[in-house]
């Protein structure tokens, strides 16, 4: 049973499928490790607020790749509105239609901060 055993564990198949069991844990581990650093940055970009801790309750929920981006998103972000546009942007796996929304809300942004400032003046 025991030679039986060592032998299964020595096909290509079941290595296949460890290498694949460990690449899963990794990624699942890296995923997890997204989302508190993640947190972190948001809770020290923005404070404790409401608004924040429903819109962090969705990140479990986003692809390991879509973490990765929004970590370079929230260095442009002005608000918790901007992390709830973009949680609430459509992804499908298309990442051009992505940064085309992107450049959108940037662009609408820059437009509303202008007609601030210049009914300031």
């Amino acid at each position: 049973m025991l030679g039986l055993d060592t032998e299964l564990k020595q096909t290509r198949f079941y290595q296949e499928i460890a290498e694949e069991e460990r690449q899963e844990g990794r990624n699942k581990g890296r995923k997890e490790e997204s989302v508190a650093l993640l947190t972190r940055q948001l809770r020290r970009k923005f404070g404790l607020q409401l608004e924040l801790k429903a819109a962090l309750q969705k990140m479990p929920g986003l692809e390991l790749e879509e973490l990765e981006d929004l970590a370079d998103e929230l260095l442009d972000f002005k608000s918790v509105s901007d992390l709830q546009i973009w949680l609430n942007l459509p992804r499908h796996g298309n990442q051009s239609i992505l940064n085309a929304q992107m450049l959108n809300i940037r662009k609408l942004f820059c437009l509303r901060q202008a007609d601030t400032f210049d009914s300031a003046a």
